[in-house]
């Protein structure tokens, strides 16, 4: 039973080293880099009597 789970788990593992053909770089599809870059919603705040909003906006990614 151990033999067997063990080659069964080495030929998983020789079997997955060749599944990664595509190794360099890869651009995704333009829709998806759109949605990914897309200016971020504002940020909506209402004071406690319900008087006032602010609209705040934000970046999307932090500084470095």
């Amino acid at each position: 039973m151990r033999k067997t789970l063990l080659i069964a788990v080495f030929a998983a593992v020789c079997m997955s080293s060749f599944a990664q053909d595509a190794v360099s770089y890869q651009m995704p599809p333009k829709e998806m880099a759109d949605l990914l870059l897309a200016k971020p919603t504002p940020g909506v705040n209402i004071d406690s009597r319900g008087e006032w909003m602010l609209l705040a906006e934000r970046n999307s990614y932090p500084t470095v």
